[in-house]
């Protein structure tokens, strides 16, 4: 049991144990020592808890009174103060404590006074739920008076949350021992004089073991969250404002190690402090981090000393008495030892002040510290105080870290004359009376004993004074002053050599005592140029006699004036124009000399430097005829025989010549344009100005890569200057042109044999010129323009193809179908050449040609017969006669033929003839008529063959037919 307990609470430290700071009072409310406890009110159905009244008693001898809080470090004029940290006092009430835990929660709750505890585990693992209270230096369970509790949890967060007025709570663990993730909480609660209160929120932060880094930041006004502490491979950041979650992970930069603590900076300005422990991979780190601004900044590269690699430091919290954070204890390693260290982070360094607060609480980890404004110290309670790997041990002491002593003191004056009286005062700012004083003076003199004193200093010299404070629970102070007591201000001063030729270089030196150091010093030096050096060299460039002075003032306004003088002769000077000279082959160059001071009159001459002779005037020019770097020299020689030489620098170049080359010069967008450069002649460096046309930046490079990304023509320019001021310049033209494409249309798409149609292609992109190849589906093959008249002479369906080939060689084709038809012809037939009145007569019309569908018009159809656009109509005539029957077929391109029968003839019906009364008489009259007409067709029959041409057959039903009409009727 043992080993699993241990084997789980190292998994715990691995993750990291939440981590709760204290409100720093800067940013609280305005609640101080004396400020009563705020006892809940019967508004919120629960019983009234009264706070302990009267002073506070020390628990045993050793301890002290609560202190103040808010205090404040002022600064000391005129003063150096030693650093007092204050001590570790234990303050288990043994009669009154809560029981023995770890990975509780603490924070400090400014309206109640009370420092609330919360949840933790016990000695066996077990999650706990109790609710307590450190109110003036007692622990109070408060579990039955407020309300309904959060579920009994370990590792949760908890911090004072002013917007709210209240202790805020989140996450945790409900689970025995070991740390499950399905176990962790992420619920959020609020905790006030009413008591504990769920807020059911719609957005949260993923559940979690710890809260880790749950902090007010007083600047910016939220609550921060992270998990950095676990050593997440992504950053989770939340800030609770408004009552509300709000996920800001996003905006959050870094990946942190796991392990360490939270806590807000005040001094720093809304920087959140991380202390690292291990990373998810067992590597120790001993890192510090600040967060602002939503980024994770590593404040250790120049830290010379911090805490060692810890892990499990949880006891952590922002001491205003302090000014900075103060840590305690850890363990070193994932199987390490506790630790006793106290740490103090403040002004972006740490500080281990072990050594300086007394006997620390035992080692521990897993626990909690929260700042108590209401004690003026920070308490912690409980923790493991066994090394990770054995049993779990756990105490049920209270400790307090108590700030010391805080003093403020000044001397005036700290400076001047014997003799010298300084006034000391003094003010323990922080501390418990009354105060002890010890002021030395730092001459041998007696020490006074008050809190204010006055001295003399009767001779001169620097003594240092200082000040010693011990308050009543034996913690001390102190500071030092430096008192420097002077005689009289005297001094000299000198200068060497006295004279000599210019440039001359003189040496100034000053000697000064007594007086009130720092000295103010001032060299005049007569040419107008000063210095507050005591020694200097100054140099004097010029003919002529110079007076210097030298001012010295002390900080008491004593002064001293010393002067001397220097001659300066003025040497030979020569001065030539121009001094550099560069152009172009051949190039005439006006040269002037001219000398001053030395002896006049001065004799010149000139060296050229390119062979040809020299001159011996002033002034001159000379052409330089070749390419070439010249020096030409002056000289000038005047009566003593000083000589000075200067030269000037001709730099003689040929014609500026360019050329410009781009690969490729066209193409397709985006297209990418290498240009190049080749510059002959002029003189180099030489500046580079390329101007590619709108919408493409300039370039300074003498071969740039340059992409285009529009389509058109692009006039590129290269403009180059050397240093002789010549410049040329060279044109190119960039084609880039949108990948070709092809469309393809037709005047018409079909007609009849012979069709003629104009087809036209348009091109859309490519790199110009452009050429056409046409096909017209019938072996014919050309290349013609984009627009192209051709004639189909026979009847038939075409594929029409045109293919545009680019500048590039790039093909693109586009194919369109002609439908070619025969001309449109019509027939049309009867089944019968004569019929009787009601007998069936079929009309069939025949289209060939042209393009279906066809409509067909009926005209002279008999009595009866219906006309329709059809093609056949079948009838029974209802009247008698001759009728010319016509069909016109049109076709769907509205082309029109007509054809027409022979004329078709309807004949009407035989008379019916009655009989004789008497049946004989009947019978013979019916042979008579019978006989009759068969006389009269046989004499029809008889017309009609005289009357039907040689050439046609009658037809089988021996009528005659008519021959159609002539084409064209």
């Amino acid at each position: 049991m043992v080993a699993a307990v241990a084997s789980a609470l190292v998994c715990l430290l691995m993750v990291g144990l939440p981590t709760t700071t204290g409100v720093s009072p800067a940013h609280s409310p305005a609640l101080g020592p004396g400020h009563p406890h705020v006892p809940r009110g019967e508004r919120a159905g629960l019983p009234t808890r009264v706070a302990p009244s009267g002073p506070l008693a020390p628990r045993s001898g050793a301890r002290p009174a609560p202190l103040g809080s808010g205090l404040s470090f002022s600064a000391r004029p005129n003063a150096k103060s030693s650093i007092v940290y204050g001590n570790w006092t234990d303050w288990t009430n043994s009669t009154n404590t809560p029981g023995a835990r770890q990975a509780s929660t603490l924070a400090y709750d400014p309206l109640l006074n009370a420092v609330v505890m919360f949840g933790g585990q016990d000695t066996y693992g077990n999650p706990l739920g109790d609710t307590w209270e450190f109110v003036d230096g007692n622990w109070t369970d408060v579990s039955s008076s407020v309300g309904t509790e959060p579920s009994a949890r370990w590792g949760a967060g908890l911090v004072w949350d002013p917007q709210l007025d209240s202790l805020l709570l989140f996450g945790g663990q409900t689970n025995f021992i070991s740390i499950c993730s399905t176990c962790a909480l992420n619920d959020t609660w609020t905790f006030n004089a009413s008591g504990w209160n769920q807020l059911n929120l719609v957005v949260a932060p993923s559940p979690r073991d710890a809260a880790n880094a749950l902090v007010y930041d007083s600047s910016d006004g939220y609550v921060w969250l992270s998990n950095a502490g676990v050593g997440s491979s992504t950053l989770e950041e939340w800030e609770f404002t408004n009552g509300a979650w709000k996920d800001v992970s996003s905006k959050t930069k870094g990946t942190l190690p796991m392990g360490g603590f939270f806590a807000y900076d005040d001094p720093g300005d809304s920087i959140v402090l991380y202390f690292a422990g291990t990373d998810s991979g067992g590597t120790s780190h001993g890192l510090t981090w600040a967060y602002h601004g939503g980024k994770f900044w590593n404040m250790s590269k120049n830290q010379t000393t911090r805490p060692s690699a810890l892990e499990g430091t949880d006891v952590g919290v922002f001491d205003p008495n302090q000014g900075g954070v103060v840590i305690f204890s850890g363990y070193t390693s994932a199987y390490g030892s506790v630790t006793q260290e106290t740490w103090l982070f403040k002004g972006l360094k740490w500080t281990q002040i072990t050594s300086y607060v007394g006997t620390a609480p035992p080692g521990r980890w897993a626990a909690e510290f929260a700042y108590d404004s209401q004690m003026g110290a920070d308490v912690t309670f409980s923790g493991n105080e066994n090394s990770v790997g054995g049993s779990n041990s756990f105490g049920t002491d209270t400790w307090l870290f108590i700030s010391g002593v805080e003093l403020n003191a000044t001397a005036a004056p700290i400076v001047g004359g014997a003799p010298l009286k300084t006034t000391f005062n003094s003010t323990a700012e922080r501390g418990q009376g009354p105060f002890r004083y010890n002021w030395s003076f730092g001459d041998g003199s007696t020490n006074a004993t008050t809190e204010n004193a006055t001295h003399s200093y009767t001779t001169g010299g620097t003594f240092l004074a200082s000040l010693e404070i011990d308050d009543a629970r034996s913690l001390s102070g102190s500071t030092e002053f430096l008192i420097t007591v002077v005689g009289p201000l005297v001094g000299n001063s000198s200068s060497a050599p006295a004279g000599g030729d210019a440039p001359l270089a003189v040496n100034f030196t000053s000697h000064v005592a007594g007086g009130y150091a720092p000295y103010s010093l001032k060299w005049s030096f007569g040419d107008g140029s000063s210095s507050a050096l005591a020694k200097v060299t100054h140099t004097y460039r010029a003919k002529g006699d110079y007076n210097w002075s030298l001012n010295v003032t002390d900080s008491a306004h004593d002064y001293l004036n010393s002067s001397g003088s220097v001659s300066v002769f003025g040497p030979l000077n020569l001065s030539v124009t121009p001094s550099t000279m560069v152009g172009v082959a051949p190039l005439t160059v006006p040269f002037n000399a001219s000398a001053s001071a030395g002896e006049s009159p001065y004799t010149y001459g000139w060296a050229f430097g390119d062979g040809l002779p020299g001159s011996s005037s002033a002034s001159v020019s000379h052409t330089y005829r070749t390419v070439g770097n010249y020096t030409a020299v002056a000289t000038v020689t005047d009566v003593g025989g000083d000589r000075v030489t200067r030269a000037v620098s001709v730099d003689v170049v040929s014609p500026l010549e360019l050329s410009a080359s781009a690969s490729p010069t066209s193409g397709y967008g985006p297209l990418a344009v290498l240009f190049s450069s080749v510059v002959a002649g002029g003189l180099g460096p030489f500046s580079y100005n390329w101007s590619f046309g709108p919408g493409v930046p300039a370039s300074t490079d003498p071969s740039p890569s340059v992409t285009f990304t529009t389509a058109g023509t692009f006039n590129v320019s290269l403009l180059v200057e050397d240093q002789s001021h010549q410049s040329a310049r060279h044109n190119l033209t960039v084609v880039v042109a949108a990948h070709p494409a092809l469309t393809l249309s037709a005047s018409a798409p079909r007609g009849l044999a012979p069709f003629n149609v104009t087809l036209t292609a348009g091109p859309v992109g490519g790199v110009p010129p452009l050429s056409f190849r046409w096909s017209f589906g019938n072996s014919t093959v050309v290349s013609a323009p984009a627009s192209i008249e051709h004639t189909f002479a026979r009847a038939g369906g075409y594929l029409v193809v045109v293919t545009m080939v680019d500048a590039l060689s790039t093909q693109v084709s586009k194919s369109l179908d002609v439908v070619v038809g025969a001309p449109l012809t019509a027939a049309v037939t009867a089944n019968v050449s004569s019929a009787n009145v009601g007998a069936g007569i079929t009309l069939q019309a025949t289209a060939t040609g042209g393009f279906s569908p066809y409509t067909y018009e009926w005209s002279g159809l008999p009595p009866g017969c219906a006309a329709g656009n059809q093609s056949t109509i079948e009838c029974q005539p209802t009247g008698s006669g001759n009728f010319s029957v016509s069909v016109t077929v049109v076709d769907a391109l509205g082309d029109r033929v007509s054809s027409s029968v022979f004329p078709l003839r309807v004949l009407a019906p035989a008379p019916q003839l009655s009989s004789p009364s008497n049946g004989a008489g009947g019978f013979v009259l019916y042979l008579g008529v019978i006989a009759a007409l068969a006389a009269v067709a046989v004499i029809a029959a008889i017309l009609l063959l005289r009357r039907r041409p040689p050439t046609s057959p009658a037809s089988e039903t021996g009528d005659w037919v008519e021959p159609p009409p002539p084409t064209g009727e």
